[in-house]
């Protein structure tokens, strides 16, 4: 489940690192909206009262469900207006929910004295990975504890990833990049961060985001990296690339005109954005089996520093707060026509938080989620629909 200037293509060519084809770079027109854009509000897309206590975050499920974190974790059919399964809630401080072959795989962070009985380092969080079911039976649980060494750590949640098999979990710590096998329990190491050959490892210092692409065969990720050799004085930059989870066929990209911030991983593409503090108005879109680069223009210039991704990759939406609203809009995510845009008026204390936003591509159903970050204010789920 589950967030991109017109230039050229700079790619790091170093020893066992391969090349892509910058010259296969294409611009979007600029967005025009939808005549069709249908802008009505659902007030009673889901219906709260079978939700025991606030809802913190939802996130998308399968076949037309969600999945809604809450006091319970619960998945609700949204064509039946109906709670299918319940279970109770892992307490993570932080937390992605996202849907795998056979379930749901939950990673979140938990505080390191909280080990759920496994022997862990009580001086630093741990990343917890938990398997469901489709009908919320859990069917593992790994600490990453079981395989992050005392001499390393994982610093966010989004260092780490489940393959949709369910069978291996890709994670980056501040010493490599890997992949641990749920079942064998055997860990393998792709990237040696702590390797003094920068070259072999095309300058590769930190790995920010990792995902599974391409059927599990590949892992993507956004990065920082240094010149090979290392300039004196010069800081890391921003890189995105894969490597296949043997180990092989490391490729690492930088845009000398373009800071990505922002990584959305689906199994064929990547789509990425630069981030809010100096947003563009462009995102890029990687077709990860041509390696061809598109970038799109969004409306305004600062809505690409907030991107969301659709459940299965057809739209991606922003938001832009400003004092008393919020300016939600969804592309397309193979055109980049704009088909929604709607100016949401609530309440200012709203208006405190960039809200999240999940898109159902089968329902063509926009959800707007405004509150759950906040502790005193009841969350509103708001649902838009898409007349394309």
């Amino acid at each position: 489940m589950r967030k991109l200037i017109i230039a050229a293509l700079v790619i790091l060519l170093l020893s066992g690192c391969s090349a892509q084809d910058s010259s296969a770079i294409t611009i979007s027109q600029e967005p025009v909206v939808s005549k069709s854009a249908v802008l009505s509000e659902v007030a009673d897309g889901i219906d709260t009262s079978k939700i025991q206590g606030k809802i913190r975050n939802i996130f998308c499920a399968a076949q037309n469900q969600v999945l809604i974190l809450a006091d319970k974790l619960y998945i609700y059919d949204l064509v039946t207006n109906s709670i299918l399964y319940n279970t109770d809630m892992v307490n993570f401080s932080e937390s992605e929910f996202y849907t795998i072959d056979k379930g749901i795989a939950a990673i979140g962070t938990i505080n390191g004295d909280n080990s759920n009985g496994l022997s862990v380092n009580s001086q630093k969080d741990n990343i917890l990975i938990v398997l469901y079911d489709n009908s919320l039976e859990k069917t593992a649980e790994i600490n990453s504890s079981m395989f992050v060494a005392e001499n390393e750590f994982i610093a966010s949640s989004q260092q780490v990833a489940v393959s949709d098999d369910g069978k291996n979990i890709a994670f980056a710590t501040n010493l490599g990049l890997y992949i641990y096998n749920i079942h064998t329990k055997t860990k393998t190491t792709l990237i040696d961060l702590s390797d003094d050959n920068d070259e072999k490892r095309c300058g590769l210092a930190w790995i920010d985001k990792v995902a599974f692409v391409k059927s599990g065969s590949t892992l993507a990720f956004m990065a920082q990296s240094f010149d090979v050799p290392v300039i004196n004085g010069k800081d890391a930059y921003n890189t995105y690339g894969t490597i296949n989870i043997d180990g092989s066929n490391l490729s690492l990209s930088e845009r000398k005109d373009y800071t990505v911030k922002q990584f959305l991983a689906y199994n064929d593409f990547i789509l990425m954005a630069d981030g809010f503090k100096a947003p563009s108005g462009k995102l890029l879109k990687l077709d990860l089996s041509t390696m061809k680069l598109d970038t799109f223009s969004t409306k305004t210039q600062k809505e690409s520093g907030s991107i969301f991704g659709s459940e299965k990759g057809q739209y991606f939406a922003t938001s832009v707060v400003n004092k008393d609203n919020v300016t939600v809009r969804v592309y397309s995510m193979n055109t980049g026509l704009m088909l929604m845009e709607k100016v949401i008026v609530k309440e200012a204390f709203y208006m405190e938080r960039e809200p999240e936003i999940r898109i159902i591509d089968d329902l063509k159903t926009c959800i707007v989620i405004l509150g759950n970050r906040q502790r005193d204010v009841s969350t509103l789920c708001l649902f838009y629909p898409l007349n394309e």
